[in-house]
C-alpha cells in the first residue's frame, strides 16, 4: 500500500514564502547514515539490556533492562513514523524495507499500513475525518480532564495490561501486519510485504525455537512492550489532546524536555510535534533546527502551543490535561 505524502498538501503554509523555502529545502535532505545508525543504536540499546539481564540475573537489573528496551522499542515505532514519511533512505524500496524488517515487524506492526492510518491523520488532522479521533479520542481511557488519580489509574492498568482489549482493538486497526496478512476489505498487504513479514516471523521462531529460549523473549520483549504502552500513551496525549486548534499553528503541541524524559518519552526529537505538522518533510533530526527557524517568526512564535515536559511539574502535559475542564 501506498499513499500520496502528505508533505504534498499539508505543508506549513508560511515555508511557501521566499525567506523560508530555501530553508525547508535544505532541512529536508534524508540522510540514509543517519537513518542507518538510528536504527543501528536503538538494537544495539536493546542487545546490552538483554544481554545485562541474563548475564546477572538481577531483579533490579532487569527492571532496568525492562524500562530500557521498552524505550526502545517505543523508539523503533518512531522510527516506523519516519519510515511512513520516507525520511529514512532515498530509495522508497530500501526505506520500507528496512523500516519493515528492524522497525515495524518486530513491533508486529506494517510500514505501509501505518502510512495509509497516518497520511490521512496529516490530511485531517483533529478533525471527524482523522482516523487517529475516530480510533483513540473517543475512547473513554483517552478522553480528558481527568484528576490525577484516574490518571495514575490508566497508567497501571497500560503497565498489567489490565486493559489489553482496548490495545487489541487499536493495534488491529492501526497497523498490525498480522492482522492484515490476508486481503479484506479494508485493505491488506501486498505481496512483497506479505513474503517479508512471512522471512521475520520464520526467522523469530527458528531462532527461539533453536535456542529454547521462549521465556527470554517473553520475559525481555513482550514484558517490556507493556511499559512500551505506557509511554506511547503519554507521547501521543502530548501531541494533540487538549491544544486549541484554532488554526494550523495551533493544531499540535510541542514539548520542551530535559535528558531524562527525551530518553524515555521522546526519543528522535518527537516531542517537537506541532513542528513536524507544520514541516512534515523534514526528517527527525532535523526537527530542532525546523524549530529554532520557526521560533524566529513571531506568527508561529506567539501562537505556537509549548509545553514543559511530560509527567513532572505544574506546566507539564499531565497538569494540562488535569486542567482541561
Amino acid at each position: 500500500m501506498t499513499g500520496t505524502p502528505p508533505s504534498e498538501t499539508t505543508t506549513y503554509r508560511y515555508a511557501r514564502g521566499r525567506e523560508l523555502t530555501a530553508l525547508v529545502a535544505g532541512l529536508s535532505a534524508v540522510s540514509g547514515w543517519r537513518a542507518a545508525g538510528n536504527i543501528a543504536w536503538q538494537w544495539l540499546a536493546i542487545g546490552l539490556a538483554m544481554a545485562a539481564a541474563l548475564w546477572t540475573r538481577s531483579v533490579p537489573v532487569y527492571l532496568l533492562a525492562v524500562l530500557v528496551i521498552a524505550s526502545r522499542q517505543h523508539a523503533l515505532g518512531l522510527l516506523v513514523h519516519e519510515g511512513a514519511h520516507y525520511l529514512l533512505f532515498r530509495n522508497r524500496a530500501l526505506n520500507d524495507l528496512a523500516s519493515d524488517f528492524f522497525c515495524a515487524h518486530p513491533l508486529g506492526g506494517s510500514t505501509a499500513l501505518y502510512r495509509d492510518f497516518h497520511f490521512q491523520h496529516h490530511r485531517h488532522t483533529n478533525s471527524e475525518k482523522d482516523p487517529e479521533v475516530k480510533l483513540l479520542h473517543h475512547r473513554a481511557d483517552w478522553q480528558f480532564p481527568k484528576t490525577k488519580a484516574q490518571i495514575a489509574g490508566l497508567f497501571l492498568r497500560d503497565l498489567l495490561s489490565l486493559n489489553w482489549r482496548e490495545k487489541l482493538a487499536i493495534s488491529l486497526k492501526l497497523a498490525a501486519a498480522w492482522s492484515f496478512y490476508k486481503k479484506t476489505a479494508q485493505g491488506g498487504l501486498t505481496a512483497r510485504e506479505r513474503v517479508a513479514y512471512t522471512v521475520h516471523l520464520a526467522v523469530l521462531v527458528l531462532v527461539l525455537a533453536l535456542t529454547s529460549a521462549w521465556i527470554p523473549y517473553a520475559l525481555l520483549w513482550l514484558v517490556p512492550s507493556a511499559v512500551a504502552g505506557l509511554i506511547f500513551r503519554l507521547r501521543v496525549l502530548g501531541e494533540h489532546v487538549g491544544v486549541a486548534d484554532t488554526s494550523e499553528v495551533t493544531s499540535a503541541r510541542s514539548v520542551r524536555v530535559g535528558p531524562v524524559e527525551r530518553a524515555l518519552f521522546a526519543p528522535l526529537h518527537s516531542n517537537l510535534h506541532l513542528e513536524h505538522h507544520m514541516l512534515p518533510t523534514v526528517p527527525c533530526f532535523n526537527l530542532p533546527a525546523a524549530h529554532a527557524a520557526l521560533m524566529q517568526r513571531a506568527d508561529f512564535r506567539d501562537a505556537a502551543h509549548l509545553t514543559d515536559g511530560y509527567a513532572f511539574g505544574k506546566g507539564s502535559v499531565l497538569a494540562e490535561l488535569t486542567r482541561l475542564g
